[in-house]
């Protein structure tokens, strides 16, 4: 299988960010923070990089597919590392939300059957997601292209027609009518709109060099994305009254000629949410695979089809995510359980970047990229004060429906999982023991780096 390089996994990145979710966060945060929003970006850059490089730091020593979840079950416990399977499983929830909202936008192009364009969207990046990761990748390359461009034509249409009425640098540097909690609203709405560029430490084995080029395509994607969303901030806060602006569509209808208006629709909206469904189930299979290997799910998710996929993952992926979307299940909820479940997470993968110079030292050593421990002690730190920071804001504003959610599906999944250990103890194999075995990649590294300081 051709693996990805660098630019394709940087593609693949930048489509994973890269959600529908701008159109209507950018003019919602505008709203709290005014001109000061080119700001808001910049920090919500540093914020991204800050929450998620130190759990990439592994990567660069012992890279492994589904990282998260090979770092955690390996350097920390089997029972944390579970919490990494439940996330992956919720991934089905966001595939559905994504696939219905692609459906609503649809329907503004072309009137059609929302829920059917829905279930059509997930058939066919499911059907691309058979032919390997590879296919899927190239795929993103040219979405990608095609959702930058139209992100280019909203920024260089839009600033010549920027007003001094709306913005000016001035004004930005001087946070008119901007408090701390209205930044910190603001900050909140498009930093949740820059994450996605750590998954390419979900595809590590299939990348060239992914020591080295899982990290950076995580810190260019995240800054390629920022610097787009500084420029389409200027644009949103500056071509027309705020109040005017409810999404992106109604920024870019005030100065687009038609033709480019709905290249902006479909080349934007609509690509942006079909790079992140495609680069959702593509890493949900590689995922499934990874977890069915240590054989937390049954047997027959590890048998590939001829170009290394496991059709029971893909199927399981994709069928869930038609039934959610088929039956119009209530994700809302469900998405609020994720979210909350993923702050949980966040903190326990900062654990590996700790463990990992004690576990493999010489790996470490070598690795391409690495940080002095103090600087990684103190990127923690204040990435626990962001996940604190976001843990108090659902916690304030969540219902007790998500709370009785959560802890239901913890329940049910540990459920599962104990169920699994007890199964397949009756059968003399030991799941725990399996799942916490050293990964061989890992340890024949670690010997051959052992015996080149040998001499």
């Amino acid at each position: 299988m051709k693996k990805m390089n660098l630019f394709t996994l940087t593609c693949m990145c930048i489509g994973t960010i890269i959600g529908v979710g701008i159109f209507g966060s950018m003019p919602s945060a505008a709203a709290y923070a005014g001109p000061a929003l080119m700001f808001v970006c910049i920090v919500g850059v540093i914020e991204i990089i800050i929450r998620y490089l130190p759990s990439l730091i592994p990567s660069s020593a012992i890279p492994a597919s589904n990282g998260f979840y090979m770092y955690l079950t390996k350097l920390v416990s089997p029972y944390i590392g579970f919490l990494q399977v439940i996330q992956i499983l919720f991934n089905v929830f966001v595939l559905a939300l994504l696939a219905t909202v692609f459906g609503q936008y649809f329907n503004l192009v072309m009137p059609a059957n929302q829920t059917i364009v829905a279930v059509i969207v997930i058939l066919i990046f499911g059907c691309i997601s058979y032919f390997g990761v590879s296919i899927g990748a190239l795929v993103q390359n040219v979405m990608v292209i095609v959702l930058v461009v139209a992100l280019g034509c909203y920024i260089f249409l839009g600033l010549p027609n920027v007003s001094p009425e709306y913005f000016t640098i001035e004004r930005a540097i001087s946070f008119e009518n901007v408090d701390f909690l209205s930044f910190g609203a603001a900050l909140g709405l498009i930093a949740s709109c820059l994450m996605g560029g750590y998954v390419g430490v979900n595809y590590a084995e299939q990348v060239k060099n992914p020591g080295k080029n899982v990290i950076l395509a995580f810190l260019f994607s995240t800054c390629i994305v920022g610097i787009i969303y500084v420029f389409m901030s200027v644009v949103t806060t500056g071509v027309m009254p705020l109040s005017e602006v409810s999404s992106l569509a109604d920024c870019a209808e005030a100065f687009m000629p038609s033709a480019f208006y709905w290249f902006f629709i479909c080349g934007g909206a609509l690509f942006a949410l079909a790079t992140t469904i495609n680069g959702s189930i593509l890493g949900g299979i590689v995922n499934l695979k990874v977890i069915a290997r240590d054989r937390v799910l049954p047997d027959i998710f590890m048998k590939n089809n001829r170009y290394g996929v496991s059709t029971a993952s893909l199927v399981l992926f994709c069928g869930c995510g038609l039934l959610v979307v088929a039956f119009g299940l209530d994700v809302g909820t469900l998405m609020s359980v994720s979210s909350v479940l993923g702050i949980i997470i966040a903190v326990t993968q900062f654990i590996p970047a700790l463990r990992v110079r004690k576990r493999y030292p010489l790996c470490y050593k070598n690795a391409p990229i690495k940080l002095p421990i103090g600087l990684i002690y103190c990127l923690i730190v204040v990435a626990l004060g962001f996940c604190i920071y976001e843990a108090y804001s659902l916690i304030t504003t969540s219902s007790g429906m998500v709370w009785v959610a959560l802890i239901a599906t913890i329940v049910l999944c540990y459920g599962y999982f104990f169920g699994r250990i007890a199964y397949l103890k009756k059968k003399g194999i030991d799941l725990i023991a399996i799942m916490s075995a050293p990964y061989e990649p890992w340890e024949q590294k670690e010997s051959e780096y052992a015996a080149k300081e040998r001499g």
